[in-house]
């Protein structure tokens, strides 16, 4: 049941009951899925059938977990670490996040300008 997932092919939907939930270790952190499972359960309180597919990617991994995620899960979880890397678990939302969001580009990824009037 458990999908080691490849550098790239489509993101799986979850099954019913269950959300995709993305973790910022992957496959260049040298995790595996019992290690995502283990610290998961053991931190978050989860228990074995409360895990859906996991695929590892490059550099994140995505996990199935029941949807809504128990009562005080998120917190429990929020400074978890996997191969001493903190996982910041999130809803997966489908895609990349965008890094413009982060450093203020404008959408053809070049800086604002600072005092000079916008059009």
């Amino acid at each position: 049941d458990r999908d080691r997932g490849g550098e790239r092919g489509p993101r799986k939907a979850p099954r019913g009951g269950f959300a995709m939930y993305r973790i910022a270790v992957g496959k260049r952190h040298r995790v595996e899925p019992r290690q995502i499972v283990g610290a998961l359960a053991n931190e978050g309180g989860l228990r074995r059938d409360d895990f859906g597919a996991i695929q590892i990617r490059p550099d994140f991994s995505l996990v199935e977990l029941p949807s809504p995620l128990p009562a005080g899960t998120l917190e429990r979880l929020s400074d978890t670490r996997i191969s001493g890397r903190l996982i910041e678990l999130r809803p997966d939302t489908g895609g990349p996040r965008r890094r413009d969001d982060d450093r203020g580009d404008d959408a053809r990824g070049r800086k604002p300008r600072h005092g000079s009037p916008r059009d």
